[in-house]
């Protein structure tokens, strides 16, 4: 079958293109409209004479009480909470500097619509954004007026009650999936037929690598895609052009791999790390450890390389190719995971079969911050959006920051008891020759800053 007959219909997609570009439009008015009313503005600097009809904003005689004629309906606030956001269209039009526009009554006249007025006073009075919940227009209709008075907006998180499969990708009947991985935001899975295809986060399938590899595994760092099988090596650049690769002799037996400070490190059966040059892939390097214990994963973090070993645990290495830490767990098979925000690791509880215990470590010192225990089976935990998340058996689980579950979601018949790959706004479950594509809605976070 062509890769391209997974490509599922645009129409939709196409049609949600379409809403976002006429957004986007209205939005670029908007900002042009709030140019040149603050364009406008600037010839009514007031220098002690008022015109007939116009009224000083500010004094320092004046009171502090402000009564505005929003859209025909009253208001009556304080000139400290119209300037609480100093570098706002309201900040400015309140600072004392220009003359503004009164009605009849003496009420200084906004022409804006009341209904969004009201929750931008309630902002600025209290702090927080007062947000509908069920109303995505009127919620999108109080972000457009917020930015025309140039307030800042809370920043949008996503909503762990909405995590849901989006998106079904099955390839030929006759691939197997050997390992998945997310690289600039595409979803990139290795093929049993020597290829790697690649998808974007939704599930639209992008183009078919020929990597010429039996069963390749894939990884990535943020500027390369790896591919490798029997001591074999490919390696793509950020536009997924094929860089110079290498074949490593069979007595090597390099298992795992990583990009680490402009080196490439691969681990052996003896524990060694090589340290290879990414451009030509010769040895230029490598970190011995005290005694033989086969290098089971690389992981590097914060400019450091953790070493996961077969038996005695963790060892951290610097740029001067020094151990720094040692973490040991005896009795203990030990996951580590390198997290933007944390360092953590994961082991088994003798106790239970189904809980493990986590553990997160400060960036300095490797000093526990945080212990808990979860109730998973040993296997991964990434980042993805703001939150934590791993599959556990026919469940996805999302954590957050303090790794307490805030959603556990039944996965899919054809993703139960298979694997994950997440990484930034992007989170795909996969098993045999089925790759499911999740996503979520976003919210504000009410609180402003």
């Amino acid at each position: 079958m062509d890769p391209a007959t997974l490509t599922p219909s645009t129409g939709p997609v196409s049609s949600e293109n379409d809403k976002i570009a006429r957004l986007e439009a209205e939005i670029e008015n908007l900002r042009a409209e709030i140019q040149q009313l603050r364009h406008a503005l600037k010839p009514h600097l007031t220098h002690g004479h008022a015109e007939p009809g116009t009224a000083v904003a500010s004094s320092p005689c004046a009171s502090d009480v402000v009564r505005l004629n929003v859209g025909g309906i009253s208001y009556c606030t304080t000139r400290s909470t119209l300037t609480k956001i100093r570098d706002s269209m309201l900040g400015a039009m309140f600072s004392g500097q220009f003359a503004l526009n009164t009605d009849q009554h003496g009420q200084i006249f906004i022409d804006r619509d009341v209904e969004l007025f009201a929750p931008v006073l309630s902002f600025l009075r209290n702090g927080r954004w007062a947000l509908p919940t069920d109303s995505p227009l009127l919620f999108e209709r109080i972000r457009r007026e917020a930015e025309y008075f140039g307030l800042p907006w809370p920043e949008e998180v996503l909503d762990s009650a909405t995590v849901r499969p989006v998106h079904t990708v099955r390839l030929e009947e006759q691939l197997t999936i050997v390992g998945v991985s997310v690289f600039r935001g595409w979803v990139v899975a290795g093929c049993s037929d020597r290829s790697i295809r690649v998808f974007s986060a939704d599930g639209i399938f992008q183009q078919c690598l020929n990597c010429g590899l039996t069963s390749p595994w894939v990884s990535s760092s943020d500027n390369r895609l790896f591919a490798w099988s029997d001591n074999k090596f490919r390696v793509w650049n950020r536009d997924l052009e094929p860089l110079p690769g290498t074949d490593f002799p069979e007595a090597d037996k390099l298992k795992y791999f990583a990009e680490w400070l402009g080196w490439f490190a691969c681990g052996t059966e003896t524990g060694e790390v090589r340290l290879l040059d990414l451009a030509s892939f010769r040895v230029c390097g490598s970190l011995a450890p005290p005694e033989a214990d086969p290098a089971c994963l690389l992981i590097p973090w914060n400019r450091l390389l953790v070493v996961a070993h077969q038996s005695c645990g963790l060892r951290i290495w610097d740029q001067q190719c020094s151990i720094t830490h040692e973490l040991r767990f005896p009795d203990a098979y030990i996951i580590p995971v390198a997290l933007d925000r944390l360092f953590v690791t994961l082991r088994p509880l003798h106790t239970s079969e189904t809980k493990a215990e986590i553990r997160a470590y400060s960036a300095d010192d490797f000093r526990p911050v945080l212990t808990r225990q979860m109730s998973f089976k040993v296997g991964r935990v990434a980042e993805w959006e703001d939150h934590f998340v791993t599959v556990s058996d026919d469940r996805l689980l999302v954590y957050d920051e303090h790794f307490v579950c805030r959603s556990s979601i039944d996965l899919p018949s054809e993703a139960v008891g298979g694997r994950f790959a997440a990484r930034g706004s992007t989170l795909a479950t996969y098993k045999d020759r089925s790759i499911v594509f999740w996503g979520g809605q976003r919210k504000a976070c009410l609180t402003s800053t």
